[in-house]
């Protein structure tokens, strides 16, 4: 007589087969999850590189206005006309200031 443990052949085959289709779909669903998290991971960059360029746009135009009215209150403090030149220069000096992306006043909303 001869003693069996388990199941037999036929039914060990198709429980591994079983859980051989059931480790599959859990591939598939992880390398879902992946694919989709790498997708929002891309629509993030670009978006970080548009906020980046449209601040460096930004930064250039404020630059260029604050130089363009630095010199020219530079000339009129120069040429007597004092009263328009310094406003000019302190205007001047608050667009530098906004490049630095924070507010005029020192006092910490946060």
């Amino acid at each position: 007589m001869r003693a069996s443990f388990g199941p037999d052949p036929e039914t060990a085959k198709i429980l591994a087969e079983t859980e051989r289709h059931a480790e599959e779909k859990k591939l598939e669903g992880y390398k879902a999850t992946l694919k989709h998290r790498d997708n929002e991971n891309e629509r993030k960059h670009i978006r970080l590189l548009k906020k980046i360029g449209n601040e460096s746009k930004r930064a250039w135009v404020v630059l260029i206005a604050s130089i363009i009215t630095a010199i020219g209150g530079i000339f009129l403090s120069i040429t007597g006309r004092s009263n328009l030149g310094i406003p000019l220069l302190v205007f001047a000096g608050i667009l530098i200031k906004d490049l630095s992306g924070k507010p005029s006043s020192s006092v910490d909303s946060e």
